[in-house]
């Protein structure tokens, strides 16, 4: 009988993960290559593990745990970690929060996963600098609206339809999944998402949640 071989995703990366640890031990030959090219074979060991490692997140059910939050306080804490994170980028976070802003049952740390997701997209299409505006406002019928806008080279038009589409993207070696993601918790939440990129003018990517206030 031929043993079956399993090439699930956990799998894989767990192999991935003993070549990194043979790489980084300084092994004279790892699957024929030679020590000198390690540092290179471990920075794509580590690439790919990495896209695996969000596949497999994407592939599992979502669930959210609901809390009262302010947006405001949601939007300011993703700033300062953004800024703490990029600062040598040159990049400008804005927060413009209505005032009077009630807070709304959400899951604050799926939210923020998202929020940085975009952030994080905004700021690669920034490598030398710009602004980032992050946005929270009340829509039609006390719906929440989260925004994010960047002053980035946008999408062209004809990749429009694509925007947030699973293993869409414009950066070479990405795993598409980012924006897909942003989507994903929205619906977890009920709510949907919406992009928007006038030729050269960035993305503005906003989040539209019921209205549910806490």
């Amino acid at each position: 009988m031929t043993p079956e071989i399993s090439l699930k995703p956990g799998h894989v990366l767990g192999h991935l993960r003993i070549l990194g640890r043979l790489s980084e031990g300084g092994m004279g030959v790892v699957y024929g290559a030679c020590h000198k090219d390690n540092p290179a074979i471990l920075r794509a060991v580590k690439g790919l593990g990495g896209r695996l490692e969000e596949l497999i997140d994407f592939t599992k059910p979502m669930t959210v745990r609901l809390e009262a939050y302010s947006p405001a306080s949601l939007l300011e804490k993703i700033a300062a970690e953004i800024q703490a994170r990029y600062r040598t980028q040159g990049v400008k976070v804005l927060v413009e929060a209505e005032e009077g802003l009630p807070e709304y049952r959400l899951d604050a740390e799926r939210m923020r996963e998202a929020l940085l997701n975009v952030a994080v997209n905004a700021l690669e299409a920034m490598p030398q600098g710009g602004t980032l505006r992050l946005g929270a406002r009340r829509g039609e019928a006390g719906a929440l609206m989260l925004e994010a806008e960047d002053t980035g080279p946008g999408v062209p038009p004809e990749h429009h339809g694509e925007i947030g589409r699973p293993f869409f993207s414009m950066k070479q070696g990405s795993a598409g999944l980012g924006l897909a993601i942003v989507k994903r918790v929205a619906a977890a939440h009920g709510g949907e998402v919406s992009f928007s990129s006038p030729k050269g003018k960035g993305l503005k990517v906003t989040i539209r949640l019921g209205g549910v206030h806490g």
